[in-house]
């Protein structure tokens, strides 16, 4: 099996190949996705050489991530711990993971059938489905309980310590790790020593800062699932915003994420960050985003509207917080050719010559992720935009419409596009009307903090206690990721649209419109008061 362009997730493929009665399973990087058909390999380029290998779980954390014998509750000393026969995320197929140059030989050597044509890799070779060829796999593995190291720093906040606004990158690594997660582990190093300078300083922020540095990210998200879980009941109630760094460069152009209520406010910030060839890092990242969907054939054009990622998978340390606990989360990194994902050439010099020379996105990185975190901190009313969301929740309803596994007349969603427009409204009557007394520096104090707390609300009234259907850890009826960790909005009714359960699909559609309907009387609550 071969990884694949746009990326798939390991653990997916073993799935099906556990699925389909696969004895073991072999997983090679091809020069197609990431090696010399891409251009100059390392280490005069930043492509993968023959032998690059890319590590990897195959944990089947698209349905439990975290520990696989603790689902839902902490991993710590004396937790209760199920039977691996009975942990959902666990894979019961052997597997190993080669570089095309020990892939060749079996793969130049197969007689079987004819792949299809767009199936033919990068090597000079006839791409076969079958055949001819015989492998020993051997594999031992350490299957014991080991401990992990999560590193945790705070700042008490001087005014609203009991608010929390959280900053997290894991320290864990295939190998090296120069890009991923050791470029993102630099960053948050630079902004936790220039955040301390300033409460050196007598700069202490409003709300509590809390850093965390995880440990077990590359195998299950193990080390924040597992700290996101033991300190749930915190983090539901004082969790205003995670943002996550994973890597934070492997090149120059930027890639934000966010739920639909943050994405203006992480715009609004890119405006006073300076990008490094120039300008503003707002501008350059227009600039990038625009060639990126040139090249994928996107003709929607790219605005402040539509730059920010707000249609958010898995595979990184938001997850926990986002689909479990249900706060809302942001995404930040600077991406660029990088072909030597998890391999042992993910290093130094990859870094030095060709990730970031100079190491100038490390360092604006730190910039965008502790003006971000600040001003989250430092706000007197909580940057959030629900009229964006109530936008985005719409834009989510009409992507289901568009599904050609959608049926209008065994599914009708247009009154739940109007809830969602709705919800829309009730946004943007709340921003009005905080704009408008903040401008008048009408607002009490007393009203602050209790407008502050109700519309940190909004992001928890998203959850669904059951969870999605046949996943319930996965609890966001907004967010989630299909099982390759690619995005997958509104997950328990498209899910069921998918699989033609209308019965299942118009409970799904009926548990939405009360979650929307929740919201929508919060936010008009909110401008009552």
């Amino acid at each position: 099996m071969r990884y694949s362009n746009p990326y798939s997730y390991r653990g997916f493929k073993a799935l099906t190949a556990e699925k389909n009665g696969a004895a073991a399973l072999l997983i090679y990087s091809d020069p197609a996705e990431d090696g010399y058909v891409k251009g100059k390999v390392f280490p005069d380029g930043p492509w993968g050489p023959e032998s690059h290998i890319q590590r990897g779980a195959i944990t089947y954390d698209f349905m439990v991530p975290g520990d696989p014998l603790t689902p839902g509750w902490a991993s710590v000393p004396g937790a209760k711990r199920i039977p691996e026969s009975e942990a959902r995320s666990l894979p019961h197929v052997i597997a190993l993971p080669l570089s095309w140059h020990d892939a060749k030989p079996l793969l130049e050597n197969m007689d079987g059938p004819m792949a299809p044509k767009d199936w033919q890799g990068g090597l000079p070779i006839k791409y076969r489905l079958s055949g001819a060829v015989k492998a020993h796999l051997k594999v031992e593995m350490d299957n014991s309980v080991q401990p992990y190291y999560v590193v945790e720093a705070r700042i008490r906040g001087g005014e609203f310590p009991d608010e929390w606004i959280l900053l997290g990158n894991h320290h864990d690594a295939w190998e090296y790790g120069g890009v991923d997660p050791s470029s993102g582990t630099a960053s948050m190093m630079e902004l936790t020593r220039a955040i301390g300078g300033m409460l050196k300083n007598g700069s202490r922020p409003r709300r509590t800062l809390v850093f965390c540095s995880w440990d077990g990210e590359e195998i299950g998200l193990t080390g924040s699932t597992e700290w996101g879980e033991q300190f749930a009941d915190d983090l539901r109630k004082k969790l205003v915003s995670y943002i996550n760094v994973d890597s934070s460069a492997s090149g120059p152009n930027l890639e934000g994420g966010a739920v639909g209520s943050l994405a203006p406010m992480l715009v609004e910030t890119t405006y006073s960050i300076d990008d490094p060839k120039g300008g503003s890092l707002h501008d350059a990242w227009l600039k990038s985003a625009a060639a990126s969907r040139k090249e994928e054939k996107d003709k929607q054009g790219v605005k402040d509207d539509n730059v920010v990622n707000t249609r958010i998978g898995s595979g990184s340390d938001h997850t926990v917080f986002l689909n479990f606990l249900g706060r809302p989360v942001i995404t930040l990194g600077f991406d660029g050719p990088y072909g030597v994902y998890h391999s042992m050439y993910d290093n130094f010099y990859w870094m030095n010559h060709f990730g970031d020379p100079g190491y100038k996105y490390h360092a604006t990185m730190s910039r965008l992720w502790g003006v971000t975190a600040l001003r989250l901190a430092q706000a007197d009313i909580l940057p959030f935009d629900f009229g964006f969301y109530g936008r985005t929740l719409a834009g989510f309803i009409d992507d289901l419409k568009k599904n050609p596994h959608y049926d209008a007349h065994k599914l009708n969603l247009d009154d739940l596009q109007k809830r969602a427009r709705d919800f829309e409204a009730a946004g943007a009557r709340v921003k009005t009307q905080m704009n408008s007394e903040l401008a008048a520096g009408k607002i009490p104090s007393e009203s602050v903090a209790r407008y502050n707390k109700a519309i940190q609300q909004v992001e928890s009234n998203w959850l669904n206690p059951d969870g999605i259907p046949g996943r319930p850890w996965f609890r966001h009826l907004l967010y989630c990721a299909r099982y390759t960790y690619a995005h997958l909005e509104l997950p328990g009714l498209t899910e069921a649209v998918e699989a033609g359960n209308w019965d299942e699909a118009r409970r799904q559609a009926e548990i939405l419109g009360k979650a929307i309907d929740s919201n929508i009387a919060l936010l008009q609550q909110t401008v009552k008061n």
